[in-house]
């Protein structure tokens, strides 16, 4: 039996050369190439430009697929959303209980005196928890905008979520400024326990408006990316709507 001396391969076609290699054929069993022929036959079809095979674990040494990171970041999301909530929890309820302890007097005063103690009580809200509502407001704007409409799976409840961030922020932006206009009224002195409340002016008033300012800006760009995502919904919206109308008219 006619066989080819560098693959190994048996011809049984009745001719002279290998069709594969193009090596002259020689009688005798194909075993006794032994494993020369099947070594011989790899670098062939490499050249003929057939792709070998590779290892069953390229796949998995590659890393996580794409599926795997995006789950990741949306549990990221989901941490920073989470620990954000509880530190504005946590001012929130450090704030009321701060309001159920003022000393409330009975004694006469005008309304601008009046206004003026409260811009100490305010105040003294907004400074004791000030760090607090920084980080709080940080951690839930980095869980909402880091990837839309992450961490929910509806974009509705996702616009819900930065419509009341952004109120919730201005709220208390605007808490700030209004405490220290009233702390800056040329009004009379007040009694010990209402100064007491906040240190010296000097040292309250940057800290008041730096939070202030910072929690501004903050609510403007929340609702700057809400507006840019609303009209980008809005746009894909109106495309799909042209693009059904011109399917319908080629129909």
């Amino acid at each position: 039996m006619a066989y080819c001396p560098q693959c190994g391969r048996e011809q049984r076609c009745g001719c002279d050369t290998c069709h594969t290699c193009g090596v002259g054929l020689v009688s005798g069993s194909p075993a006794s190439a032994g494993d020369t022929g099947h070594q011989a036959a790899v670098p062939d079809a490499i050249g003929a430009g057939e792709a070998t095979p590779g290892p069953a674990f390229q796949a998995d040494e590659a890393g996580p697929g794409d599926e795997t990171v995006r789950v990741a970041r949306s549990a990221v999301l989901a941490v920073l959303l989470i620990l954000g909530c509880a530190a504005l929890v946590n001012a929130f309820l450090g704030m009321i209980l701060s309001i159920s302890g003022f000393h409330v007097t009975a004694s006469v005063v005008s309304i601008m005196d009046g206004l003026k103690r409260l811009g100490y009580y305010i105040g003294h809200l907004m400074y004791s928890s000030s760090y607090r509502l920084l980080l709080g407001f940080a951690l839930v704007a980095l869980g909402l905008l880091g990837e839309p409409p992450g961490p929910f799976k509806k974009r509705g409840t996702w616009r819900q979520a930065v419509r009341v961030l952004a109120l919730v922020v201005f709220a208390t932006g605007a808490g700030c400024l209004i405490a220290m206009i009233f702390l800056l009224m040329p009004v009379g002195n007040q009694n010990m326990y209402v100064t007491g409340l906040l240190p010296e002016l000097w040292i309250t008033l940057p800290v008041l408006a730096v939070l202030g300012l910072s929690l501004s800006a903050t609510g403007y760009v929340l609702v700057a990316q809400f507006s840019r995502e609303s009209k980008e919904s809005e746009r894909i919206r109106e495309d799909a709507v042209k693009r059904r109308y011109n399917e319908r008219q080629d129909l």
